[in-house]
């Protein structure tokens, strides 16, 4: 008999059964509540294709300045504004295991892929590498979302 008259497997019946969750929702979870991922990692399904489909962005230095590249990450952070004709603009950034960059996507380009950017997915940015305020940035002319399928 417990403190409260009340079996202790009754307590939590009501509750019903639940599951684990799935391996991006931990993920997110625990970037999210700890500030950095345990388990595993949001790049770990693309292991197989980062570098070769596009560069990654610890490969990325002032070599590259003013050149088109393809950049491979996964969307780590998003703001979105408006411009002055109120037209919608991002700011994001996208990161590998160990760097990040900025990347800016005007409205030209968000009218065409904007359902490629959400945070957690991994990405292809096909843009120019620039700098602003003693920073690289890319300013992202096309952008698309990789499924772990193709990887």
């Amino acid at each position: 008999m417990g403190l409260f008259k009340e079996d202790s497997d009754n307590i939590l019946s009501h509750l019903g059964q639940s599951f684990p969750p799935d391996k991006t929702k931990r993920l997110i979870w625990e970037r999210e509540y700890l500030g950095i991922y345990l388990t595993g990692h949001p790049l770990d399904d693309y292991k197989g294709i980062l570098g070769k489909i596009a560069l990654t962005v610890s490969q990325l230095d002032h070599l590259y300045l003013g050149k088109r590249i393809k950049v491979c990450g996964f969307v780590s952070r998003i703001q979105r504004v408006r411009t002055k004709t109120n037209k919608p603009m991002v700011f994001t950034q996208i990161s590998d295991y160990e760097h990040s960059i900025d990347v800016v996507l005007y409205p030209t380009v968000l009218a065409n892929n904007m359902a490629s950017l959400s945070e957690d997915k991994v990405i292809l940015v096909e843009g120019r590498m620039d700098k602003r305020n003693g920073e690289y940035q890319i300013i992202g002319e096309r952008i698309e979302e990789i499924k772990p399928m193709e990887a």
